[in-house]
């Protein structure tokens, strides 16, 4: 399987309409293309408007007509793909189709190795061909797999109440920090089966429980920010990120600009309100 290019965690401005990423073909051809959304998308297919939820997976084939519309600044993930007579059998073999959308119920590890992959191109890898060949078989792989998950069945001893689901938001989210989350805790204290769990959720509050608590987390991190001095690594150790790495990424992926970089901004603009208000 060649990579013919990739752009990971690729922002697309307000008020613009994509027809495929600039170089998409070379000598006139064309390639398959890995998409997946990070946040809400509007996405034309052959004709056909979808509005798609956040951790939405396409593939979309060689010559499909397609198109990304925005009604705000959207981040997504896609891969170009070159060397059709290993990708499709590979698809193929895994039952995945092409301009097909998937809804994985766990996206973390997909999306893990999204960045992953996104990381050793941007590296340099000498031996990224043979790195992205790998991965990109593990990423199908799981995606292949959450597809084919069965659900249990939604009956009344399976289905959360909204009270419970509600309880078990503000647990998450009264003191963000990302080493607190587990997930039998959170099944416990929604009464539920893990996939109905993660459906109600996900319907009454437009995310996975711990996509909730990341997005808190960086909410948090963005008043310690403005509030107070701590530093980047400080405020990631109280956020409970594995790394000060992971945080900056996070909260760029989400910004566009580094916390540092945010910091100096959003303190500049209040220092400049307040200069305007003192008599």
């Amino acid at each position: 399987m060649k990579i013919h290019y990739t752009h990971a965690n690729f922002r697309v401005p307000p008020a613009q309409k994509l027809d495929r990423p600039q170089g998409f073909s070379t000598s006139k051809k064309h390639f398959p293309i890995f998409f997946h959304f990070h946040s809400h998308a509007i996405f034309t297919l052959n004709g056909q408007q979808y509005k798609l939820p956040p951790h939405t997976y396409v593939i979309v084939g060689p010559h499909t007509q397609h198109a990304l519309e925005v009604e705000k600044t959207i981040l997504h993930d896609w891969i170009i793909f070159d060397g059709e007579e290993d990708f499709m059998p590979l698809l193929e073999s895994l039952g995945l189709a092409l301009d097909t959308f998937y809804y994985p119920e766990s996206h973390e590890k997909i999306t893990s190795l999204c960045e992953r992959i996104e990381h050793h191109w941007f590296g340099g890898d000498d031996y990224f061909s043979v790195y992205f060949e790998t991965r990109m078989r593990d990423l199908l792989i799981l995606l292949a797999r959450e597809k084919n998950r069965n659900p249990e069945p939604d009956d009344s001893r399976n289905m959360p109440s909204d009270a419970h689901l509600h309880r078990l938001r503000q647990h998450l989210l009264s003191s963000p920090n990302l080493t607190n989350y587990n997930e039998e805790n959170a099944i416990s204290m929604a009464q539920a089966s893990r996939s109905t769990l993660f459906r109600r959720y996900r319907a009454l509050f437009g995310c996975s429980p711990y996509e909730d608590l990341q997005n808190a987390c960086i909410k948090r991190g963005e008043r310690y920010l403005l509030e107070t001095n701590f530093t980047v690594q400080e405020i990631s150790e109280l956020l409970g990120y594995r790394s000060a790495n992971v945080f900056i990424q996070r909260f760029k992926r989400h910004y566009g600009q580094t916390p540092n970089e945010w910091r100096k901004k959003e303190r500049n603009a209040v220092k400049t309100q307040e200069e305007r208000t003192t008599p």
